[in-house]
């Protein structure tokens, strides 16, 4: 059993805007959660002991996120290159060794939904973690009314594999939670299928899983 480990991937490339990096208990990184987790486009799919008060609280839960990488979760800050504003988080809430499988977890401030900042983080991370770190399997647990999450997991590949009654306790309720899977497998057949669909002529035949390793190192 191989331990998953993510230290090497604290700081991760996005595009020529966006990078992820280690939160920060900083007064401007704290301002920014403020920001996001109090949007009640976000707050109501946040616990309500992660919505930050003030700046102090904002620290802390920060510190938390932080801290957490010695705790079987990981978590970056979706932030701008140009002046480290952090705009968002994604990581895991639970890093499961032993399976091979992760939960992911995100949120972005809704000033920067529908520009393709998202799917472009959840992209690169999907990429690390299966072709990297070798994982399989990556999934989702959602409120059932997220309906932009579930939109969002969809597209970048996750499957809906049935309904969880009764799951979670949240915001004093037991909630029936959405449960989303991406599997390695999955996820290497996906891109055989990008590969072949965007090189008609180039293969004679169905390239190979090591194949097309190589091929996604290159590009």
């Amino acid at each position: 059993m191989a331990l998953i480990s993510l230290e090497n991937y604290s700081v991760i490339d996005i595009n020529d805007k966006y990078i992820l990096r280690e939160p920060e208990a900083s007064e401007s990184d704290a301002q920014c959660l403020i920001r996001t987790y109090s949007n009640p486009l976000v707050a109501r799919y946040i616990p309500d002991d992660l919505i930050p008060a003030d700046i102090q609280h904002g620290k802390e839960i920060l510190e938390y996120y932080k801290r957490s990488k010695y705790e079987n979760r990981f978590y970056w800050s979706i932030t701008k290159k140009n002046n480290n504003e952090m705009i968002g988080l994604i990581g895991f809430c639970d890093i499961n060794s032993y399976n091979s499988r992760v939960e992911i977890a995100y949120e972005l401030n809704p000033d920067y939904w529908r520009q393709g900042i998202m799917t472009a983080v959840i992209k690169n991370i999907l990429k690390i973690m299966f072709e990297k770190i070798t994982i399989k399997r990556i999934q989702a647990n959602v409120l059932p009314d997220n309906y932009p999450s579930i939109r969002l997991l969809q597209k970048s590949g996750f499957i809906y594999e049935g309904m969880l009654n009764s799951y979670r306790m949240f915001k004093g309720k037991q909630r029936d939670i959405a449960m989303l899977g991406y599997s390695s497998d999955q996820y290497f057949s996906d891109q055989k299928k990008k590969i072949i669909n965007n090189n008609p002529i180039k293969f004679s035949h169905i390239p190979s899983h090591q194949q097309i390793l190589k091929i996604l190192k290159k590009a």
